[in-house]
């Protein structure tokens, strides 16, 4: 699951609003 997470802050901070 690692490699699908890229290296985006926003990204980071999204992810756990979308879970």
């Amino acid at each position: 699951m690692a490699q699908a997470l890229p290296c985006r802050p926003q990204y980071l901070v999204a992810v756990p609003v979308i879970r």
